[in-house]
């Protein structure tokens, strides 16, 4: 019950008209960075990225992302439940006491993404 709790939830990604170019941006460069306000929606057009990227082989996991740590710990985490194009990504913060970054960086090798039927 609780999966089709969380998939009820979750949005269709449609990117905002500010979000197109960006989208555009990072997907034609190598390397690139993204200068953007707050809630402009850096996140999900980064994850939208990654997943393309993970869906299509230009990319492998893991990925590591850095960020303040308030990112680190919540807005990623939050956002790959929202959209439902994430559903496949698994977020795991490396944060908190040595002994809990060591934990996460085991977890990474056992589970870097989830997929669920339908």
């Amino acid at each position: 019950r609780l999966w089709t709790t969380v998939q009820k939830m979750r949005n269709d990604f449609i990117p905002r008209p500010w979000q197109v170019p960006m989208l555009d941006h990072v997907s034609s460069h190598d390397r690139c960075a993204l200068w953007a306000g707050m809630g402009l929606g850096k996140t999900p057009v980064a994850l939208t990225l990654l997943e393309s990227l993970y869906t299509f082989g230009g990319e492998t996991q893991p990925t590591l992302i850095l960020g303040p740590l308030r990112v680190a710990r919540k807005v990623w985490t939050d956002e790959c439940r929202k959209w439902s194009h994430l559903a496949g990504l698994a977020v795991v913060p490396i944060i908190g006491t040595e002994k809990e970054r060591l934990a996460a960086l085991k977890f990474l090798s056992v589970i870097t993404r989830i997929f669920a039927d339908g």
